[in-house]
C-alpha cells in the first residue's frame, strides 16, 4: 500500500494534522510532568495513561457535543479513571445555550448523592471553566415514582410552577456536570438522565465534512488543556503536602459545595503500611478514601480494593475511622490495596460534613495490628475473595455509559 503523503484529500490531511497534534500534545504532558510528577520509568507510564484516559474523554464527547442536540456524555467512570475521579461516583457532562431553555428529566433512584452542576466553560474545551451553581437534585419535588423533572432557562416559563433553575441568557457556553455517587454499587439504583432542548423544535443534527475536521482538530487541544490544567492543580498539591500526611484541599478543587477534601501522599516499603485516622464522624454520612497514582488516575477499582467508603468499610467502635493503606493484605477489613505502585496519592471525601481531624502513621506490617483497637474487624483470605467480586459485580452494574 502506498502510504506517501502526497496528494491528500482534505479529509486525509485533516487526519493527518489530527495525529501529529495529537502526539505533540502529549509530548508537552510529559514535558510538564518530568521531575515533579514523574521521576522514575513507572511514573513516566502513568503520564501516559492519563493521556490515554483524557483522550478517551474527547473522542466520546467532542464529534457530537452540541447545545442545540444535548446529551450526556461519560466524563469519568470505572474505565475513565483521570483526573482523581471518585469510584462511587459516574460523571456526565452536557452543553447548553443560555439563551436556550432545557429539560433534565429521569427517574432518582436510591444512590446516595445526586448533583447537578453549572458551569462556564469546560476545561479542554475553552480556557477557563467557572463553576456557577450546584443543584442537588433531592432539594426538588421527586414523584412517588421516582420521577423527576428540572427546567433550565434564563426565565420562568409562563405558567410553569415546577422545578426551575435559572441560567445565564448570554453565556453561550454552559456546560451542566452530573455525579451519581453510590456506596453499595451491587444494591443502589443509580439515576437515570435525559436532556432536551425544548424551546425549538427538534432538526436533525448534521455537520459538514468540513465542521467533522474541526472537531477532529478539538481534540488533541483539549488532550492538551485539560491534562495540562490538571497537572498544574496536582503540582500546587503536591508542593503543599509533606510526604505520608493528608491536607484539606476542597478550597483548591472544582467540586460541589457540600463535600470536604482531603489529599495526601504515601510513599511506603512492601514491608511497611500507612494508617489514617479520623476524629468520630456522623455514622449515617458519606465517605469515601482511595488511592489513585503519581498522576491522579484512579486505581482499577474495579478488580482491587484500592478504595473504601461508607457502605464497604466499617468505623471502628470507638466511633473513629481507621483505614489501613499497604501492599500486602494484613488481613483487616478497612484495608486500601496500593498494589507495586512506588507512590500513591490518596483522596478523603466526607459529604455534608466539615473536615476531620486526620492523624497519619507509618507502622511496620508485622506490628500494625499493635497500632489498631483490639477488636478491629478482621476478614480471611476467602471472605476477601467474597469482596472483590461484589466490588467487580457492583462496578460493572453501575450507569456508566
Amino acid at each position: 500500500m502506498d502510504l506517501t503523503h502526497s496528494d491528500l484529500t482534505p479529509a486525509a490531511q485533516a487526519w493527518l494534522d489530527f495525529t501529529r497534534r495529537l502526539g505533540e500534545a502529549g509530548l508537552q504532558i510529559h514535558k510538564l510532568s518530568e521531575g515533579s510528577l514523574a521521576t522514575t520509568p513507572q511514573q513516566s507510564g502513568e503520564v501516559n495513561e492519563h493521556l490515554m484516559h483524557v483522550l478517551t474523554q474527547a473522542i466520546l464527547m467532542i464529534p457530537r457535543i452540541d447545545p442545540d442536540h444535548p446529551e450526556w456524555f461519560p466524563l469519568l467512570n470505572s474505565t475513565i479513571r483521570a483526573f482523581n475521579g471518585n469510584q462511587d461516583t459516574v460523571y456526565n457532562v452536557s452543553r447548553i445555550r443560555g439563551s436556550g431553555v432545557y429539560r433534565v428529566s429521569g427517574h432518582r433512584g436510591t444512590a446516595r448523592i445526586f448533583y447537578l452542576q453549572i458551569k462556564h466553560g469546560q476545561f479542554g474545551i475553552d480556557a477557563t471553566s467557572k463553576f456557577v451553581r450546584d443543584i442537588n437534585v433531592d432539594e426538588f419535588k421527586i414523584a412517588a415514582d421516582g420521577a423527576y423533572e428540572i427546567l433550565l432557562s434564563a426565565e420562568r416559563p409562563a405558567g410553569y410552577d415546577g422545578a426551575w433553575v435559572p441560567i445565564d441568557r448570554e453565556i453561550d457556553n454552559i456546560y451542566l456536570s452530573a455525579r451519581r455517587v453510590a456506596d453499595d454499587w451491587v444494591n443502589d439504583i443509580d439515576p437515570t438522565l435525559s436532556i432536551q432542548r425544548i424551546d425549538k423544535d427538534i432538526e436533525q443534527a448534521h455537520w459538514t465534512p468540513a465542521e467533522y475536521n474541526e472537531r477532529l482538530n478539538a481534540i488533541p487541544n483539549y488532550v492538551q488543556l485539560y491534562a495540562q490544567n490538571f497537572v498544574g492543580i496536582v503540582k500546587r498539591q503536591h508542593a503543599l503536602i509533606p510526604t505520608n500526611a493528608m491536607i484539606e484541599v476542597t478550597s483548591m478543587l472544582p467540586t460541589y459545595g457540600d463535600q470536604a477534601y482531603g489529599h495526601g501522599i504515601v510513599e511506603i516499603g512492601d514491608d511497611e503500611a500507612w494508617i489514617l485516622e479520623t476524629d468520630v464522624i456522623d455514622p449515617t454520612a458519606y465517605w469515601g478514601v482511595q488511592i489513585m497514582d503519581a498522576m491522579g488516575n484512579t486505581l482499577d477499582f474495579m478488580n482491587r480494593q484500592c478504595g473504601l467508603n461508607s457502605h464497604q468499610g466499617k468505623v471502628d467502635s470507638d466511633g473513629r475511622l481507621r483505614v489501613v493503606v499497604s501492599r500486602h493484605d494484613p488481613g483487616v477489613l478497612n484495608w486500601i490495596d496500593k498494589a507495586d505502585y512506588d507512590r500513591v496519592t490518596v483522596r478523603c471525601r466526607f459529604f455534608d460534613s466539615a473536615f476531620p481531624k486526620i492523624k497519619t502513621e507509618v507502622v511496620t506490617l508485622s506490628s500494625l495490628l499493635d497500632h489498631l483497637p483490639a477488636d478491629t474487624a478482621r476478614v480471611s483470605a476467602s471472605e476477601r475473595q467474597e469482596a472483590l467480586l461484589a466490588r467487580a459485580k457492583g462496578a460493572q452494574l453501575r450507569r456508566r455509559w
